[in-house]
């Protein structure tokens, strides 16, 4: 008489087996996401802060992100200064968002400089005209980084640049 079927050790190497390979995979999960969640939000940040300057060229008015201030970002919005004359995207009576508010999720994103906002004036240029905002440079970053290959962006007069962060710079 043949009988058909698993015996009771090769069902518990199977089920080791399985236990082994989650053991292995769940921290390697864990790790990646934090990863692409790292890289997500200085993507977000970068594409906000090209859109920001390409509607201040555009539109030929101080635009912006908005954060309140300080150098720990949660949460920011985009913004324009209705008026023509405008020095500051600081004043909510004259300006108004360009969407809604975005929020940086688990991973709060760093200022180098302790600002309210990072604005870009009528020629696409940082605008370094506001008395509370005056920085030629802005650097933000996420750490810890969780191996990203991206994890900063770097503002300057002319240019937006994403990169790794190195502890003082962000490299491209």
């Amino acid at each position: 008489m043949s009988q058909r079927g698993f015996t009771l050790v090769e069902l518990m190497v199977v089920v080791a087996l399985i236990a082994l390979l989650m053991v292995w995979g769940i921290p390697a999960y864990s790790t990646w996401n934090s990863r692409q969640n790292v890289e997500g939000e200085i993507g977000r940040l970068y594409s906000d802060l090209q859109f920001a300057r390409m509607t201040a060229y555009s539109n030929k008015n101080l635009t912006g992100i908005y954060w309140g201030g300080g150098t720990n970002l949660t949460q920011y919005s985009i913004e324009t200064n209705t008026n023509t004359d405008a020095t500051s995207i600081d004043d909510p009576a004259v300006t108004k968002p360009l969407g809604a508010t975005v929020s940086t999720g688990k991973f709060p994103i760093t200022a180098t400089q302790n600002q309210k906002s990072v604005s870009f004036d009528g020629r696409g240029l940082l605008y370094t005209g506001d008395t509370n905002d005056p920085a030629t440079q802005v650097t933000f970053y996420i750490t810890p980084n969780y191996g990203a290959g991206t994890n900063c962006v770097a503002v300057s007069l002319t240019s937006i640049v994403s990169g790794k962060w190195d502890g003082t710079n962000c490299n491209p």
